[in-house]
């Protein structure tokens, strides 16, 4: 994707992506918790699963190119 915008001229930082998809999932999760605690939604365990595991691997990735830098 970043081939896309390389000749256009935009800056294109993988990082501040990586990063807006961690806060994305952060904020996701916690009103997820909230969601399940009041209405007793009974995906909100398995939606937080997945995000959870998607901050994880976004968050791997973004600390393991902040140290090639």
């Amino acid at each position: 994707m970043g081939f896309l915008f390389v000749g256009l001229g935009v800056n294109f930082d993988v990082n501040k992506i990586y990063k807006f998809v961690m806060l994305a999932c952060g904020i996701l999760i916690i009103v997820n918790v909230f969601i399940g605690l009041m209405l007793d939604f009974k995906w909100a365990d398995m939606i937080n699963a997945i995000l959870g595991l998607i901050l994880v691997l976004f968050g791997f990735n973004y600390s393991s190119k902040k140290k090639k830098n």
